[in-house]
C-alpha cells in the first residue's frame, strides 16, 4: 500500500496535522508499503464500558503496539481541565492494561530537529521488537 492508498482508506480518520505529520514523516518512511498494518483511530472499550480510540495501532501476530500523538492543547495538565487530563491518563493506562506496548509522542517532538531522530529511533526499536517483518 502506498501513501496515497493509505490516505484514501484512512484519510478521514486522520484529522489532526500532528497525526498527518506522524504518518508522512515517520511511519511511512519506516514501514513503506507495510503501513497498511497501522490502523488510525483504533476503537476499544475501557473497563468502565466507555468507547475509546487509540491514535494508531499496529497488531502484528501476538504483538500490539499503540502509538499516541499528543498535542499540548489536547493533553497537557494545566492547559486542559483537570477532569479531561485525568480521563486522558486513565485512557492511556487502559491501553497498557489491555496488553499494548504504548509509545507517546508530542507534536512539538515531531517538529523539533533535536527530537525527530529520537522519535524515529524509538519507533524503529519498537517495530524491531514487536513487528520486525514490517520494517521497510
Amino acid at each position: 500500500m502506498n501513501l496515497d492508498e493509505y490516505y484514501a482508506k484512512y484519510g478521514t480518520l486522520i484529522s489532526q496535522e500532528s497525526e498527518r505529520l506522524f504518518v508522512d514523516e515517520f511511519l511511512f518512511p519506516l514501514l513503506g508499503s507495510n503501513i497498511e498494518h497501522v490502523i488510525p483511530q483504533y476503537p476499544f472499550i475501557d473497563r468502565t464500558g466507555k468507547s475509546r480510540k487509540i491514535d494508531f495501532v499496529c497488531r502484528f501476530g501476538s504483538s500490539y503496539l499503540a502509538l499516541e500523538v499528543n498535542g499540548e492543547t489536547y493533553h497537557a495538565e494545566g492547559i486542559i481541565p483537570n477532569e479531561q487530563f485525568d480521563d486522558n491518563l486513565f485512557r492511556q493506562n487502559e491501553i497498557l492494561r489491555m496488553g499494548y506496548r504504548l509509545l507517546r509522542f508530542s507534536y512539538s517532538q515531531l517538529q523539533s530537529q533535536i527530537w525527530r531522530p529520537v522519535v524515529a529511533d524509538a519507533l524503529r526499536e519498537a517495530f524491531s521488537e514487536s513487528a520486525a517483518d514490517l520494517l521497510g
